[in-house]
């Protein structure tokens, strides 16, 4: 920590005083939040509510600015009163250009004032950034400015085997349950079959690959890859089966820390099937995550336009966006899909990285973190995710895209805001 950071429960409890002593003197008391990890953020908010319940204040008042109209904001920050509330979405996540808010705010500058509102505005550095430009009477007002530091950076390497597109015919099994039904249908095949029966054999060698890697058994997923790969005879490899051998061995290698073997194996698929979009995707997903981001958006970008859209090859692309650091692309590229071909999943990506922006969404997943059952609605999309990412269009199917939005496991994130 550097000299003038706050820890975390330090800048709770700054919060906590500054509103203890508003109340205890019946003044106003504007306070900003600054955070753009949305963790970190919903654990304050559930935090700070917790103490000042514990204190015996009532229950604080919520307004999502971007839930608000513009004919009834005024009205809505008149009728605040002298209760404590909690504010968020200055600039609507769906359309940042719309500042109608902030000069809402000051023009009722007095408002807090004579209303004795005591406000903590949940910002984004973003956010913050606007105050001195469209609302500088009211920034003047500001009684503290309390930064929240971020937990991790955006980009994570580990992320990138979990990101690869696997090709899939047929219902996809999206439970864990359902996948190890399938590979007990399947076994019988594999294990039956001699090593003369290629075409039989490697089809279940394929199968097994992505199923063994879909459940954690990255080894065996391994292991039957490299069987795969050995019995290859040559037959053509693009728009079949066969591409989820090299995939399967991309994505082992990779998570290994073998990365210019990876990439070895992905571009010899690319001899073998050409310019196929899900080896388009799958290198610009291996190149963005080991730095080569502006080769890797370019292939992947390739990806989507011979893919013809595809849902997964359109996901994975704005989640790469998102992993090179550019969130603000990646939702204006969801909302594009969503506007081009209506699919939902495309509404609920962009909601999971509005999250990442350290938002609160309005659209796409519903998430009230300062709501009582805030971890509740965590919990609901921890399960709902893994389907969100799971094309219902064939051929493509990505069992891990989602972990672009959760670099690290969704139950770890669930304790920690339960401490």
């Amino acid at each position: 920590m550097t000299k003038g950071e706050r820890t975390f429960d330090a800048n709770v409890m700054a919060l906590v005083d500054e509103l203890e002593s508003a109340s205890r003197w019946d003044r106003p008391s504007i306070l900003f939040a600054v955070c753009d990890d949305f963790w970190v953020k919903t654990r304050a908010v559930l935090l700070l509510e917790k103490k000042l319940s514990y204190m015996g204040f009532e229950e604080s008042l919520k307004l999502n600015f971007a839930q608000v109209s513009e004919t009834s904001l005024v009205a809505t920050i008149k009728a605040l009163g002298p209760k404590i509330c909690f504010a968020w979405n200055l600039l609507d996540p769906l359309d940042e250009e719309e500042t109608i808010s902030y000069k809402a705010l000051n023009m009722q500058r007095e408002t807090f004032v004579e209303g004795r509102v005591k406000m903590v505005f949940w910002l984004t550095s973003r956010e913050a950034s606007c105050f001195p430009g469209f609302a500088p009477d009211f920034w003047s007002f500001r009684h503290r400015v309390i930064i929240f530091n971020d937990s991790r950076s955006i980009l994570n390497r580990s992320i990138c085997p979990h990101l690869m597109l696997w090709w899939w015919e047929g219902d996809v099994p999206l439970d864990i349950d359902a996948r190890k039904k399938a590979i007990s249908a399947e076994l019988p095949l594999y294990e039956s079959g001699s090593k003369k029966q290629n075409e039989q054999r490697l089809i279940s060698l394929s199968r097994l690959t992505k199923l063994y890697w879909s459940i954690g058994e990255r080894n065996r997923s391994f292991d039957l890859a490299r069987e795969g790969l050995d019995l290859y005879d040559g037959r053509a490899v693009a728009g079949t089966e066969y591409v989820n051998l090299w995939i399967g061995m991309t994505a082992n290698l990779y998570a290994n820390g073998m990365y210019r073997e990876a990439e070895n194996v992905l571009s010899d698929l690319g001899e073998k099937a050409g310019r196929a979009p899900i080896v388009l995707s799958n290198l610009g997903a291996l190149y963005v995550c080991i730095g080569r981001k502006r080769e890797g958006l370019e292939l992947a970008s390739q990806g989507v336009q011979a893919s013809g859209h595809e849902v997964s090859s359109s996901l994975l692309y704005g989640f790469l966006l998102l992993v090179a650091g550019r969130i603000e692309d990646a939702i204006s590229w969801f909302g594009m899909e969503l506007e081009r071909c209506g699919d939902s999943l495309f509404r609920e990506a962009q909601g999971l990285c509005q999250i990442k922006s350290g938002r609160f969404p309005v659209s796409g997943i519903h998430i009230k973190p300062a709501d009582s059952d805030s971890l509740s609605a965590l919990a609901a999309m921890e399960k709902v995710a893994p389907s969100i990412f799971a094309s219902k269009q064939q051929p493509f199917f990505n069992p891990g895209l989602w972990v672009a939005a959760y670099p690290e496991n969704p139950e770890d994130v669930l304790k920690g805001l339960k401490k």
